[in-house]
């Protein structure tokens, strides 16, 4: 997301680089050109690369595998607890914030994620699991980032003593490598197959004729015999 007319504090400082970018289309939170931004940032110099991916829905959890931490911010008077328990952000946060902490239902919602928090913990019992921690923050006037910094620092520590930072590369590597590949066939059957074939199948879908399943098995399998 990355948007600079909320960060005009920011955008001014000569050691800061923000770059707006949208998803246009792309599942899971983030562009399909992120990780090659921050490819390119590192080799730039940039000690730290924030990512701020555009929503928080469930099956936004991409940035998992391209960042090192992950950040999954909440607030008060959301009007839904139940947001602070959806379990695919859970599963993917490193620590978790509860912003605009001097709103009421502020310590509710922190309560409501310590209970996940212990659940999922419970499940485990490993000590050598990292345990996220939940931090209360104020963003307009600083109160919690210290904590927050510091927290951060924490995990990649625990990601090297672990040897879990290695471990977290090989498999952002290979979601990359994989993602690169699904796009590449995707492109490589669309122009094999052709427009008309496909617009042929896609009426005998929408009267009903055939389901996509046996539509799409059916261009394969056309493509594959050659």
């Amino acid at each position: 997301l990355g948007d600079r007319i909320r960060m005009s504090d920011l955008a001014g400082d000569p050691g800061i680089f923000i770059r707006s970018m949208a998803s246009r289309g792309s599942l899971g939170g983030l562009a399909r050109a992120t990780a090659d931004v921050i490819k390119a940032l590192d080799a730039a110099g940039f000690e730290i690369v924030l990512v701020e991916t555009v929503g928080a829905g469930q099956s936004e959890v991409e940035i998992a595998r391209t960042a090192h931490t992950t950040l999954v911010v909440e607030a008060p008077g959301l009007g839904d607890d139940v947001q602070a328990l959806k379990a695919g952000l859970m599963e993917i946060a490193d620590v978790l914030l509860v912003n605009k902490a001097d709103r009421p239902g502020a310590a509710k919602t922190a309560r409501a994620l310590e209970a996940v928090i212990h659940q999922h913990t419970a499940r485990r019992r490993d000590p050598h699991v990292w345990q996220p921690p939940i931090i209360q923050t104020i963003a307009l006037d600083g109160t919690g980032i210290p904590e927050v910094l510091n927290a951060i620092y924490q995990h990649r520590e625990h990601l090297l003593s672990t040897g879990m930072w290695e471990v977290q590369e090989r498999a952002r590597v290979e979601s990359e490598l994989l993602t690169v590949l699904r796009q590449e066939l995707l492109a490589r059957l669309q122009a094999q197959v052709g427009e008309e074939r496909i617009r042929a199948w896609v009426g005998r879908i929408a009267q009903r004729q055939v389901d996509v399943y046996t539509a799409a098995q059916a261009l394969l399998d056309k493509e594959s015999k050659g």
